[in-house]
């Protein structure tokens, strides 16, 4: 196990706190008692193994039932890990709509693991629930990443993912198989894995190879966690969410209701100028901050990691013509080292005794795939831009709002501008009187501006590379807009777009503050 591949399950294990496991043999019949593992039970046997085929009186086979159910074993192994796993049978005919017992039971959960032959029914009353679960992940709600496993004593796996697979296009929800393993399907925010219970006869080698003991459960749902965050930037967004979860209980302590009274009489005394409830988000943030700070991964094991990924860049056609005298593997050996630790790392085949040496090739960038992903382009967006996560809710205009518009009319190109007016005469306007906000064109990097810039991203899912320069009287230009209901200036209901007077002014991204803050620098250097 590689370095990033400990950390990445480590990660996955903090994070993960709840289970719903869903069968039809959890309650012994008659009794309504669950199911205990009695002493009788052969050791290390599992407690799923088949019965023996029954005969009818007409001479036809009975199709085996399914073994009955001992749940201790498993939950015992999520409990091993610091997990709660519950434990629902439904009754038969259950109804798996959004609105149902069953659906609000998994919608929380962090990992549903559900027997595929729910009352000998052969997944029908299990895809639509799947479907239910990835239709909300699409089109609802999509962002609660879920890991669903389908754990069942049917011979054929494959069928069973195939099953799930074509159902799921068949509806328009775009599955796709992660990866070259068939059994782990992806389709929006769910990921739906395959594994089957021990010691069924007929099964295949790769089926075989699925096969996860109830002990061992918990430690493949890990690792199954782990596998849908892989990666040096995943791993560590899921490690900072771990940290807020273990820490949640100080945080909530911070915000105590004791300072409930104080809070109001502060705000009371700054009610003229800002209303102090629009400080809470930046007091959260700060505490949030505080912990994510507080639980950094160490640099040595950081650093180890970038080494260990650099080394695994393929870095298709790379070249760096100015190194001489090395082979191209002996190039690409170094592009490799330089990856994973910069300049230092290379100092002895490139840089000795050069105070100012060549910058790297610019072709990293095409060598790593981004032509295609244009993942250099997503990271700017990382880093300039605040990510709008509810996207019912209208945006607001205010300082650091990137907009864009056609001064020429329908049909012509897109300027892009950002807006300057102060964040404190951007909220509680007089409604219904027209306020006037100015902007600040923007250039186009790849057309010519220099310095550095920003990266935003259009509807169109293209992205525009965007600086700040030029003289105030070619760049500066004023709008006005009426203010709504909530006291600014808010998009229109049905689109992304403020009514000002010289049109819909669209809006595209929002600066973070630190960015917006440059931006106003660099504005007030070209007025001074």
């Amino acid at each position: 196990m590689t370095a990033l591949e400990g950390f990445t399950r480590e990660t996955a294990k903090r994070y993960l706190q709840s289970i719903v496991f869903v069968d039809d043999e959890i309650y012994s019949t008659g009794t309504g008692q669950p199911v205990e593992i009695t002493v009788n039970l052969p050791p290390m046997k599992s407690p799923f193994t088949q019965r023996e085929p029954e005969t009818a009186s007409g001479g036809n086979a009975i199709p085996p039932a399914p073994p009955p159910y001992h749940p201790r074993q498993l939950v015992d192994s999520f409990a091993k890990e610091g997990m709660a796993c519950a434990l629902y049978q439904p009754q038969e005919g259950f109804p798996s709509g959004v609105g149902s017992l069953l659906f609000g039971l998994c919608e929380r959960a962090d990992v549903i693991i559900l027997d595929w032959d729910l009352f000998r029914l052969d997944g029908e009353n299990i895809l639509p629930l799947i479907e239910n679960f990835v239709a909300e992940s699409q089109n609802t709600v999509p962002h609660h990443v879920r890991l669903c496993v389908i754990y069942t004593t049917k011979p054929d796996l494959r069928r069973v993912a195939n099953t799930i697979y074509e159902r799921l296009n068949n509806r328009g929800l775009n599955a796709d198989t992660v990866g070259p393993n068939w059994s782990t399907i992806t389709a929006g925010a769910m990921h739906i894995t395959v594994l089957g219970k021990p010691n069924v006869p007929g099964r295949t080698p790769d089926s075989l190879a699925l096969e996860v003991r109830e002990e061992d459960l918990a430690g493949r749902v890990i690792e199954e966690f782990a596998r849908m965050h892989s990666g040096i930037l995943p791993t560590y967004a899921l490690h900072g969410l771990a940290s807020i979860r273990k820490n949640a209980k100080r945080i909530l302590d911070k915000f105590s209701s004791q300072m409930d009274g104080p809070f109001l009489f502060h705000r009371a005394l700054v009610l003229s100028s800002e209303d102090a409830f629009d400080q809470l988000p930046e007091l959260l943030a700060e505490e949030l901050l505080a912990v994510l700070l507080d639980e950094q991964v160490p640099l040595k094991d950081s650093a180890a990691t970038a080494v260990e990924i650099a080394n695994d860049f393929a870095l298709k056609g790379l070249t760096w013509p100015q190194i001489t005298g090395k082979t191209p593997e002996q190039k690409l050996e170094i592009a490799r080292r330089f990856l994973g630790g910069g300049a230092r790392a290379i100092a002895n085949d490139y840089l000795i005794g050069k105070k100012n040496p060549p910058a790297p090739p610019a072709g990293f960038h095409a060598a790593m795939g981004c032509d295609t992903t244009h993942a250099e382009d997503r990271l700017a967006t990382l880093f300039n831009l605040r990510t709008r996560y509810l996207s019912d809710a209208p945006p607001s205009l205010g300082f650091g709002t990137i907009v864009r518009w056609q001064p020429e009319g329908a049909g012509t190109p897109f300027e892009f501008s950002v807006c300057l007016m102060p964040a404190c005469d951007g909220i509680r306007l007089a409604e219904n009187h027209a306020i006037t906000f100015p902007f600040w064109r923007l250039k186009n990097i790849d057309k010519g501006a220099n310095g550095q810039g920003i990266v935003v991203e259009t509807k169109e899912k293209t992205f525009e590379r965007l600086r700040a320069s030029g003289k105030p009287r070619d760049m500066l230009w004023l709008d006005e807009f009426v203010p709504g209901p909530f006291l600014m200036v808010t998009a229109t209901k049905n689109g992304d777009s403020f009514e000002g007077q010289k049109g819909n002014i669209e809006w595209v991204a929002q600066l973070k503050p630190a960015h917006a803050q440059r931006i106003a620098h660099e504005v007030g250097q070209a007025f001074s």
